[in-house]
């Protein structure tokens, strides 16, 4: 793009501080590349998915931002939310008739 090699870039961890390298391979900037163009997709559609909440989150200078532990359980409680008014048939309760007080019981 300027006409500039980069052969090598790196990262730093914040808690251990420590920098790492990486080779900037032809391989590497592909994939970097199509991650961007996901990203640039996703936030276009609205549709972002919830934070993961794991391991990677202790070392992540955005955790107060992202605030993982608060959000992690949202993608569970919309899914429970939106089956909640639309079972599907498996896990339907099943309902009969009581042979003495004809009752519906649920089974």
């Amino acid at each position: 793009m300027l006409n500039h090699s980069v052969p090598k870039g790196a990262i730093f961890h914040a808690t251990s501080h420590r920098r790492r390298e990486v080779n900037i391979t032809p391989e590497l900037r592909q994939l970097v590349e199509e991650t961007a163009d996901a990203i640039r997709a996703m936030l276009a559609s609205g549709k972002l998915p919830p934070p993961v909440n794991d391991a990677r989150c202790n070392e992540c200078s955005l955790k107060d931002i992202c605030q993982p532990e608060a959000l992690a359980g949202q993608g569970k409680q919309n899914q429970q939310r939106q089956d909640l008014f639309n079972p599907t048939p498996r896990e339907s309760p099943r309902f009969s008739h009581g042979e003495e007080s004809g009752n519906l019981i649920l089974t």
